[in-house]
Parts: structure tokens; sequence; C-alpha cells
């Protein structure tokens, strides 16, 4: 997934790569037609062990969508590989089944799925399929950054400023003989790593805005429920996340604190 910046200072639009598994030759040009029109690139394989070669081979996939029935692999087989760990372990992975496969979207969803897709299926149907997961996905990643977030609103709070007037406290002890060499190095590791955890949350909060920027396929405000995360026609969900923080509040949390200090 990468951006760049237009002529205007803004962050051009988001290109994507979905991995698109399926035997069909017929079917993978109809996912993958479906996903031109959202501006995602696929990359095929014909079946799980090809997929599996493209995952190991350190390619970046932002999704996942995979036929159960296939040679060698099968859909099943490589949705538990995935989620076995690895750099493609939380990438969203979307099934294709049959409407009589209610087993196979079962084990899918034990197995980690976020959802799937019921054939036949259409570009509309896909569209709205992968509109949906991509939106959890990014709320899932700005509720497993609400840690880093709250910490933020610690350090700004006054963390810092403790740390640091510890640390002159100490300097200061220090050259007058008060405390040993020991110490000073101690509550200097503080600081730093207080300074290094504030700097990271910053930078998580900074990255949250920008999630919420660069899914280009979310809807305006107002659009249809079932795009603020209720069912899609021709699509199951298989789990959900919801988060209470806006990538606008996430941005503004990370605001540096006043400048002042000693500047260490």
């Amino acid at each position: 997934m990468s951006g760049s910046r237009a002529l205007d200072g803004r962050l051009a639009p988001v290109r994507r790569t979905a991995l698109v598994v399926d035997d069909s030759a017929a079917m993978r040009r109809r996912v993958s037609a479906a996903l031109a029109l959202l501006s995602i690139d696929a990359v095929e394989a014909g079946d799980g062990a090809e997929a599996w070669r493209r995952l190991q081979g350190g390619a970046a996939f932002d999704l996942i969508l995979t036929d159960i029935n296939m040679p060698l692999m099968d859909g099943l087989k490589l949705v538990g590989l995935v989620r076995s760990g690895g750099a493609h372990r939380r990438t969203p992975i979307l099934v294709i089944t049959t409407e009589s496969a209610q087993e196979d979207r079962r084990r899918a969803q034990s197995l980690g799925a976020n959802g799937y897709l019921v054939k036949p299926v259409d570009g509309e149907a896909i569209a709205e399929a992968v509109r949906q997961v991509l939106r959890l996905r990014t709320e899932e990643r700005i509720a497993l950054l609400g840690a880093r977030l709250e910490t933020n609103r610690l350090y700004r709070g006054g963390l810092l400023v403790q740390s640091e007037a510890a640390t002159e406290s100490t300097m200061s002890q220090y050259r007058v003989g008060r405390v040993t060499f020991a110490s000073v190095l101690e509550v200097l590791n503080g600081y730093v790593a207080d300074r290094s955890s504030y700097l990271l949350s910053m930078a998580e909060a900074q990255r949250v805005a920008i999630s919420q920027w660069e899914l280009s396929l979310d809807p305006p405000a107002g659009a249809s429920a079932a795009m603020a995360g209720g069912p899609v026609p021709g699509a199951g969900a298989m789990g959900r996340s919801s988060s209470g923080s806006s990538p606008r509040a996430a941005a503004e949390a990370a605001a540096p604190p006043a400048a002042g200090g000693s500047g260490m």
C-alpha cells in the first residue's frame, strides 16, 4: 500500500494489492476486474500452494480473497497457514464459497477468515465485501492503538515534565556530591525511555489519522448502514472490531507538548 502527494499537497489515492486465489481463471478475472474498479491491484494464484509461495516470497498484500476447493492446497489450509504467524498473519481474508458450503464457512471462520462471498458473485458484491473488510481492518488498527494514545495523553499530562524534572534534580545533586554517577545514569535512562515511548506514541497516532484517510473506499458521512458495519449484499462478516477513537482526535492527541525544559 502506498501513496504520493498530489500537486495541492494532499496525499494521492492509495493503491492496494490483493492476492486472488482460485483454480478458475474466469473467476480470478472476475474478481480482479472488480478490484481494479476500487484501485486495488490484483496478483493471481491458481491454487493455495502457489498463493503460499507468493506470500513466503515477501510480497506485501492488503487483502486475500481465496476459493475453498482447489487442487494441491485448498483455501482452508491456506487460511490456517496465513494465520499461523509471519508478516501476513493479520492480513484480511475473504473466502469464496457455495451457498451449500456452510461447514466450510464455519471452518474458515474458526481458522481466522474475516468474511465470505457466496457464489455466484458479481462485481458489486465483491466491491461491497472488500469495502467492509478493509473498513473493519482499519477500525481494528485504531482500536489496537488505544493504549498507546492513552499513554500519549499521560505524557502530555505531565509524565515527561516529571521525568525531566527528576533528571535535572538528580544532575544537580550529583554536581554537589549527594548522589552517585550510577544514580544519574539510572534517571537519564528513565528519561530517555519515557521520551522514546512518547515519540513512538506520537508516530502511532499519526498513523491512525492516515489510516482513516487512506481508506478512500470509505463512504462519506451519512452513507448506507451497511457500510457503517452491517451486513453487505452477497457477503457475510465473520468478525468485527469497534473503536471509540476518531482519527482526528488521535492526531490531536499526538500533538507535542509545549516547548520548554532542558531540551534533553
